[in-house]
């Protein structure tokens, strides 16, 4: 249990008298208390106020990058931060894979997939017109597609 206050202030209630006397028994009291960051122990952190934690200790980490692996592959780039939180990252760079369709994906790793929007060109189909571009989610089911193509026939 940590206790943040003026310990001045609450001796006179005999409660607290009696528990600011068994800290200072034991060496257990003082003006700071010092933190250290669980992955990146090396780092000291000091607070002495409420305050403090807010300051010093904002995600439940030090001030340093987390730098661990995010389930895209990426390391997280912002301010180390408690396990939870690392759950909720969002991944801000480029994805990396390539689709199905073997274009790379041109979207943030946070997005979500959808369909490829590459473009392709001078696709055929199924009447034997070619449409000068269409989007390559479009190509697996090319019969959907409307021909725009105006045809001349002779009515009998």
């Amino acid at each position: 249990m940590y206790i943040i206050g003026d310990a001045n202030t609450a001796s006179p209630v005999p409660m607290w008298s009696s528990v600011i006397q068994l800290l200072e028994k034991n060496d257990n009291i003082g003006p700071k208390l010092e933190l250290h960051c669980s992955r990146h122990p090396a780092n000291k952190i000091f607070v002495s106020s409420p305050d403090d934690f807010a300051i010093h200790y904002p995600e439940g980490g030090c001030a340093e990058k987390c730098k661990l692996r995010l389930s895209c592959g990426h390391s997280c780039t912002v301010k180390c931060h408690s396990s939870a939180l690392h759950g909720a990252v969002k991944c801000m760079q480029m994805c990396t894979r390539a689709r199905e369709c073997g274009h790379m994906c041109s979207k943030k790793c946070s997005d979500p997939c959808g369909g490829c929007p590459e473009k392709v060109f001078n696709v055929q189909l199924p009447c034997r017109h070619k449409v000068k571009e269409l989007e390559c989610c479009n190509m697996k089911d090319l019969i959907r597609i409307k021909c725009k193509q105006l045809v001349e026939r002779e009515m009998p």
